[in-house]
């Protein structure tokens, strides 16, 4: 679904309104920290598993740009209908 959001803030389309990625943006802030706790954080330990710091920072380097784009598609983009 951020995907969505991502195409319409690159090609500067209007797709499902701004209070919909205002509302969008935060739930898939916790949704995707709870599935990547649950899937890599809560198996592993940091101290065991020397890898674990470089899949965290992979993870984020891939997911912030996203949430910037859609804070900025919700809360600061108007596209011009």
């Amino acid at each position: 679904m951020w995907l969505i959001g991502v195409f319409g803030y690159t090609f500067k389309k209007s797709i499902f309104g701004h209070n919909f990625w205002k509302f969008f943006l935060p739930v898939l802030i916790v949704w995707d920290a709870f599935i990547f706790f649950r899937e890599f954080v809560s198996e592993y330990e940091l101290e065991s598993e020397p890898y674990l710091f470089s899949l965290i920072l992979l993870y984020m380097i891939i997911l912030v740009p996203v949430y910037i784009g859609l804070y900025l598609y919700g809360f600061k983009y108007r596209a011009s209908t």
